[in-house]
């Protein structure tokens, strides 16, 4: 255990006492995770110094939203309000952007998506683009595309949800269960405008434009603008989609927040039904169900902090021990759980 002010805080330290506000109350409770929001609250309280557990180490290198740095980021709002007011978008700089994630991608073969813990609501438009962009390629290349594919999934979802910058911010910044009919229609009519954008650009190709009209298209025909069936449906689109729904429905993004493993159920349960089924089965084989800094509770009572992935098993990570079947902190901090090879033990729940 050591004291580390507040504003040294990198994210992701797990904390070894209770913080407690002025009135006595725990604010936050011994044994959570420190995300960056959690991080922001303290600073807003003026809490200046915090004690947190030393032999606690994530491996966050194959957390596949890192590749999302503010470089990239900053990059694409420009390149994407550019193309918002002026309907003549650099493909050049949209195409860099994606060739730099599937680069990154590539590198790591065994990468799992670790979906990130928090991200910046004030930014949450570019972050959904790129996220969605990184998920679906990582999809699309275990999915067998040729490389020319991936590279046009990659544009397309890069580019999947620029017509919201033209929907009024009142409207997007509601859930669509929130939405009157009339806001309902306003805001799905975003995929044809964001199609109209595109149609006439000459180095737009066919599957990204279908990727911008149709990515809200479910094979059952419940989708929207046109109520495609599957067969109606490009297999690059419908990458997208799964990509799409997750990301909104793990951030929030215009939808209720679910947790990431409840997300992955969804996706399961829709699979050959509104989603392609052998895509799914891939995107279940390839998505952290419980991202690194996720504090689980286990079948045995014990409490512990995930802190890698175990590739292609995502239910399997690998744990650090916070607290022990009979509600005991651990005096180690170095016991190590690998969900690979204690196959009698499984996450039950994830608390916070």
């Amino acid at each position: 255990m050591k004291t580390v002010l507040v504003e040294k805080l990198k994210g992701y330290e797990v904390l070894s006492k209770d913080v407690f506000g002025g009135n006595g109350i725990i604010l936050i409770p011994a044994g959570t995770v420190l995300k960056s929001e959690y991080v922001a609250r303290l600073i807003k309280l003026g809490i200046q110094k915090v004690y947190i557990e030393e032999d606690i180490n994530f491996n966050i290198d194959d957390a596949t939203e890192d590749i999302i740095n503010n470089d990239c980021k900053n990059m694409l709002s420009d390149t994407i309000n550019r193309f918002a007011s002026t309907v003549d978008s650099e493909l050049s700089t949209i195409t860099i952007i994606a060739e730099d994630v599937i680069k990154d991608i590539i590198q790591e073969k065994e990468i799992m998506y670790n979906v990130s813990l928090a991200r910046d609501n004030s930014d949450s438009l570019y972050s959904h683009l790129l996220s969605v962009t990184a998920l679906s390629v990582l999809i699309a290349l275990r999915s067998g595309f040729k490389p020319s594919r991936v590279k046009e999934i990659a544009i397309g979802a890069i580019l999947h949800d620029i017509g919201l910058l033209n929907v009024d911010k009142s409207i997007c910044d509601k859930q669509l269960n929130e939405m009157t009919d009339k806001e309902k229609s306003i805001f799905k009519k975003h995929v044809v405008s964001e199609y109209d954008a595109l149609e006439n650009k000459e180095w737009a190709t066919e599957v990204v434009k279908h990727i911008v009209l149709d990515h809200h298209e479910r094979n059952d025909k419940s989708g929207y603008p046109l109520k495609k069936d599957g067969d109606h449906i490009l297999r690059e689109v419908k990458v997208v989609s799964i990509c799409d729904q997750f990301d909104s429905m793990v951030y929030g993004y215009q939808c209720p927040k679910y947790k990431v493993k409840e997300a992955i159920d969804y996706i399961i349960s829709k699979a050959g039904v509104e989603f392609d089924f052998d895509l799914v089965r891939v995107f279940i084989n390839s998505v952290a169900a419980y991202p690194n800094g996720s504090r689980v509770l286990m079948s045995n009572k014990i409490e512990a902090v995930v802190i890698k992935q175990n590739y292609q098993l995502p239910t399997r990570p690998v744990l650090q021990l916070l607290i022990d079947e009979n509600g005991n902190a651990c005096a180690d901090k170095k016991i190590i759980i690998d969900l690979k090879k204690e196959l009698a033990m499984v996450i039950v729940d994830v608390l916070d």
